[in-house]
């Protein structure tokens, strides 16, 4: 699916995963990362369903805007692990969403 150097950046930096439960890109797991060293991300896929759109963009060191565009006929569901709370997924479907996301008190690059 992904080689070695795609699947970091699809994977690692853009966070998609594929969801066990609905194999094939019917729902999409998004678990970004954001290094506190990175301002910006642009990353395109081609589902089978069409091409996922994600771009997120470091507004402040506690502040980063994430957009993504999910293909019609799939949803995906948002796990941002640096939350300052406890893990919060938001569910979303086909279309183009924004997210802003604080990160107060919270290191960005941790694990």
């Amino acid at each position: 699916m992904f080689g070695e150097i795609g699947a970091w950046l699809y994977k690692g930096l853009g966070g998609i995963q594929i969801d066990e439960k609905h194999p094939g890109f019917k729902h999409i797991l998004l678990k970004p990362f954001f290094p506190a060293d990175m301002n910006e991300l642009t990353i395109r896929y081609n589902t089978p369903y069409g091409w996922l759109n994600i771009n997120w963009v470091r507004q402040t060191n506690d502040c980063i805007r994430y957009t993504i565009d999910i293909p019609a006929g799939t949803s995906a569901t948002f796990v941002p692990f640096t939350m300052p709370e406890p893990q919060k997924s938001i569910t979303l479907q086909a279309g183009k969403h924004s997210l802003e996301l604080d990160f107060i008190h919270q290191l960005i690059n941790q694990r």
